[in-house]
């Protein structure tokens, strides 16, 4: 759902960092 594409982006931005 759409709280799943937010989580998959803060994981990516926390990846990132």
């Amino acid at each position: 759902g759409v709280g799943d594409l937010i989580r998959k982006a803060v994981a990516a931005i926390k990846n990132i960092v």
